[in-house]
């Protein structure tokens, strides 16, 4: 493969992939791939007609060990979302159960100069070298690291400007940009065609003083429920009005109450479907902080088996949603991503980082700590724009991100991280996958970043639009995480050094 080789890949629409460039092209429309997307479909063009399982793709994608089978599934899945390929069963990257991928299309090799030919016409231009009758095999393809695009990086002080500008103009919610902007119901339904949607209220408490542990309860049903495949769950705080609306035909919403009780707590659960109403579940538990894990464990276990009875998946193991034993190592945790949600630093950030860090120092690391001590190190960046901070915050993420995939904390950090690394074009797959599977306000004010770094007004003013429909809401201002972002001297700085 060559740096001026393109492929034609003969699908309705026929799509131009510039493996070099990062890049496809569906109906004259230019998107970038993340560099590992790129590789992948380069790999799924040499293997063209040939099932390739979750360890060959690792092998030779990734070319290292230790990549989780769950990793691959995201980036497969997120490849296939920027080919368009989303309604099942899949036409381009098919799923063959028990065995793995299959890529079986006719495949044409043009030229730099060929492909400036309509693609509308290309089919046409190719006749005369390759039949369409039968998938045309890469003889090799030889996969290069990976490469961002190179773009000028802008100061985020006028990134943010232009983006209150444009919210100011009235571009609204209306704007769908190119394949991949979801609407405020596709938000919510997006993955209801192979998950359950379960809508998290905030746990109901009689007094201030349990206020921590309904926090604690609460994150830890949130993740739980979230560790099952076949169930997405979502905070109903953080649902526009829109999409809150749609709850009536789609899934379970879960309310529940604590009461404190001497050294005990008591926790009632109450799983309600507004369609169905036989389908409503309680469960009542007492517990306290010795039995926390066990026996919030018990209620997300039933949960899952009441919401997806037909998952085998339920084990004794999935108590613990993560490697952690400890409570008071979860309180942290659970403040944190508090904390996170509200794009909160300074002082109270500070002090959970310390407890973090902490954690990590004495070995029981996981996805969560990791994620939260990078997203403290990208606050710190952009408070003192220490280089430093910068990459360790990626460093960092990209740990969490390989320990839990499917986290939308995880997938936020690390495109975060991304986007404070220049690195726009890998950033956005990141952060629109969590703004699919968990819409909060801090995801769609990134991509509205993100989209307005890489010249895209519609995308930067309806991602902008459905962050501040949705603060209304939730009262998610993220002002810890924007005022830093205003800070002209700081990008003047980097943009003098690029």
């Amino acid at each position: 493969m060559t740096a001026k080789t393109r492929y034609l890949i003969h699908h309705e629409p026929q799509i131009l992939f510039t493996p070099d460039q990062n890049q496809i092209v569906i109906e004259q429309q230019e998107i970038h791939l993340e560099p590992l997307q790129s590789k992948l479909l380069s790999y799924f063009i040499v293997q063209n007609g040939v099932v390739v399982n979750a360890r060959q793709i690792a092998d030779n994608v990734w070319q290292r060990s230790q990549v989780s089978d769950n990793l691959v599934r995201q980036v497969v899945s997120l490849l296939r979302s920027q080919l368009n390929d989303k309604s099942r069963p899949y036409k381009i990257i098919k799923t063959i159960p028990k065995q793995g991928y299959l890529f079986e299309l006719p495949v044409s090799e043009v030229s730099a100069e060929e492909s400036n030919i309509e693609l509308s016409n290309t089919e046409e231009a190719c006749d005369a070298k390759c039949s369409l009758d039968k998938p045309h095999t890469v003889d090799e393809v030889t996969l290069k690291p990976e490469q961002s695009l190179t773009h000028k990086y802008k100061r985020l002080a006028v990134v943010l400007s232009g983006i209150l500008a444009i919210s100011v103009i009235g571009f609204g919610a209306g704007y769908i940009w190119q394949n991949t902007q979801p609407s405020p119901e596709t938000i919510v339904t997006a993955k209801t065609n192979l998950n359950t949607p379960v809508f998290l209220h905030q746990v109901q408490l009689d007094t201030e003083q349990d206020f921590e542990m309904a926090q604690s309860v609460y994150n830890y049903l949130f993740y739980g429920l979230n560790s099952a495949k076949t169930i997405s769950g979502y905070h109903f705080s953080e649902l526009t009005a829109e999409a809150k609306e749609t709850l009536e035909n789609n899934g379970f919403e879960l309310k529940s109450w604590i009461k404190h009780n001497g050294q005990d707590y008591t926790f009632t659960v109450l799983l309600q479907n507004t369609k169905q109403p036989q389908l409503n579940h309680k469960i009542e538990k007492r517990f306290n902080e010795q039995s926390f894990f066990n026996d919030i464990g018990d209620i997300i276990l039933e949960l899952k088996s009441f919401i997806a009875p037909n998952d085998p998946g339920y084990e004794i193991s999935n108590h613990r949603i993560t490697s952690i034993s400890d409570y008071k190592d979860w309180k942290a945790i659970s403040a944190g991503i508090s904390l996170f949600y509200q794009g909160k630093g300074n002082i109270a950030l500070d002090a959970v980082a310390e407890q973090l860090q902490m954690i990590k120092a004495q070995g029981r690391e996981n996805y969560l700590v990791n994620s939260l001590l990078s997203y403290h190190s990208s606050l710190a960046f952009l408070q003192s724009g220490n280089e430093y901070d910068k990459e360790l915050a990626l460093s960092l993420a990209h740990q969490a991100f390989e320990m839990n995939p499917r986290c939308d904390i995880a997938n936020l950090t690390l495109g975060l991280a991304l986007l404070l690394n220049e690195r726009n074009d890998q950033a956005f797959p990141y952060l629109f996958y969590a703004a699919e599977s968990t819409p909060s306000p801090i995801s769609f004010y990134l991509l509205s970043i993100v989209d307005t770094q890489s010249e895209n007004p519609r995308g930067a003013a309806y991602h902008y639009q459905c962050y501040s429909d949705m603060k209304k809401e939730v009262n998610g201002q993220l002002f810890d995480l924007m005022k830093p972002l205003q800070k002209p001297n700081l990008f003047q700085t980097q943009a003098k050094e690029h």
